[in-house]
């Protein structure tokens, strides 16, 4: 079951747009059967050139979420595309289930992987051949996804998260949109860092730095806030302020 140009079909998501399509996307997570900070990433999307009249609204999403049986934590990618002749957009909304949620989500190891010449990170293009590649890469390396940095050793993000790094009471995170994509968790886990007794900064961050960090943490809409448990060759056996943040009322599925 998806949603599609405004209703409900029974038919096959068009997971990979043929490639004369352009287009963006957003993934966000749901629980109870209902999405998680939709109007946050509905205003994305319209900031990427998607036109309000072709947007499903709340409603039509948790309509979606009901008819194909996704009332547990689950993930739901909404993609707005139209081809190279200007056909009108196209909207498709669809939902599947995810195996693990919440705080207690086990730590991940990160393999660097370099780009020389990064592409444009101000959304999330529906074409990420060059971020699923990197994700593949560090996986074959037995990683669990890329810490991807530019030729000069700027962090970036991994293929499908945003990257904190935090030092005493300082965290960073690379710039967005510069640096990375401007992701809504991301965002979230921003103003929340006050409440846990932290200070955030937007600023340019060298994989150099991880050698002195206290805790590493990797965020999305689907899984909130991970543990980082390696990079390379540095690890992580202590996240006091991760506890800290899994006590707050973070929106993502499986969270307080």
């Amino acid at each position: 079951m998806i949603w599609r140009d405004g209703q409900l079909c029974q038919e096959a998501p068009i997971c990979v747009p043929p490639a004369d399509v352009e287009g963006v996307m957003t993934t966000l997570g749901c629980d109870d059967g209902r999405p998680l900070l939709w109007e946050r990433h509905r205003r994305r999307l319209l900031a990427s050139s998607a036109h309000e009249g072709v947007l499903p609204l709340q409603q039509d999403l948790e309509s979606l979420l009901e008819a194909s049986g996704c009332m547990a934590p689950s993930r739901l990618r909404i993609s707005v595309w139209r081809d190279s002749s200007s056909e009108p957009i196209r909207v498709e909304a669809v939902c599947s289930p995810i195996e693990t949620f919440g705080p207690g989500q086990k730590p991940v190891w990160l393999g660097v992987v370099h780009w020389q010449d990064p592409p444009p990170a101000d959304h999330k293009v529906i074409a990420r051949r060059m971020w699923h590649d990197a994700g593949d890469l560090a996986v074959a390396w037995g990683a669990d996804d890329a810490l991807i940095a530019d030729g000069e050793g700027r962090l970036l993000e991994t293929s499908k998260a945003n990257v904190f790094v935090r030092r005493g009471s300082m965290v960073a995170t690379p710039p967005a949109p510069e640096r990375c994509l401007p992701g809504i968790m991301r965002q979230v886990v921003l103003e929340a860092l006050p409440s846990v007794g932290l200070n955030g900064e937007e600023r340019d961050v060298f994989i150099d730095e991880l050698v002195f960090a206290d805790e590493v943490w990797i965020t999305n809409a689907v899984v909130g806030v991970v543990r980082v448990g390696m990079v390379g060759e540095r690890s992580w056996d202590r996240w006091p302020f991760h506890r800290r943040l899994s006590t707050l009322p973070i929106p993502a599925p499986g969270w307080p």
